[in-house]
């Protein structure tokens, strides 16, 4: 967990302005001509958050399955080979999205959505951090509240992901239909293929 906050603080020291951006447009569409949202994202800046958002998707199933699972212990390994398994999944999903957006939607309002998916990635993150942390060192919280807890970031996120479709790229009740059936197949499948893999990985103990 101190990994990904050197991580996060270093994305921070090296473009402060960008967490502000991120939770300003956190639920609107606004495009890349706005004050609020027309900032160069540093390539930098760019790496480092994916490195942190990985890491504490990796680190948040993680703990989400050792509290549900009773596990007796933390293996470094089993989290690395999480860590693993979700960077492929992330990776494969991206350029499938990359792919279809590039066929289906203008660019324009393409590289809109990819700018307003990057800042609520990090918002999502940074949410997902503290409460990852609570998880782990707080007795106080059973396993069904870890779940919980870690549940409504997740739908948080998708619930605000389809409101940035639904600003940015649709224009009609088809889009709307479509840009819904995006984020299932794309966002909730990939979820439901990284929790699967980590719960084989823990279960069935590979890492051992």
């Amino acid at each position: 967990m101190l990994g990904l906050l050197i991580l996060a603080a270093a994305a921070y020291a090296l473009q402060p302005q960008a967490l502000g951006v991120a939770f300003r447009t956190l639920f609107t569409g606004k495009d890349r001509s706005s004050v609020f949202i027309d900032t160069a994202i540093d390539k930098r800046v760019l790496a480092l958050n994916a490195l942190f958002a990985i890491g504490t998707l990796a680190m948040a199933v993680y703990v989400v399955l050792y509290a549900l699972l009773s596990l007796p212990s933390f293996s470094l390994s089993n989290y690395a080979w999480i860590l693993l398994v979700i960077t492929a999944i992330v990776s494969l999903r991206t350029v499938a999205q990359a792919v279809t957006a590039f066929i289906f939607f203008p660019g324009n309002q393409l590289e809109t959505f990819v700018s307003h998916y990057y800042y609520l990635t990090v918002c999502t993150a940074t949410v997902l951090y503290p409460i990852t942390l609570l998880s782990l060192f707080w007795d106080a919280l059973t396993p069904n509240a870890i779940l919980w807890l870690h549940l409504a970031v997740i739908i948080a996120f998708l619930l605000i992901l389809l409101l940035k479709c639904i600003l940015i790229l649709v224009r009609s009740f088809k889009g709307f239909l479509f840009a819904l059936a995006y984020i299932l197949f794309y966002e909730v499948t990939a979820l439901a293929a990284i929790g699967a893999t980590a719960y084989f990985i823990l279960t069935n103990n590979i890492a051992q």
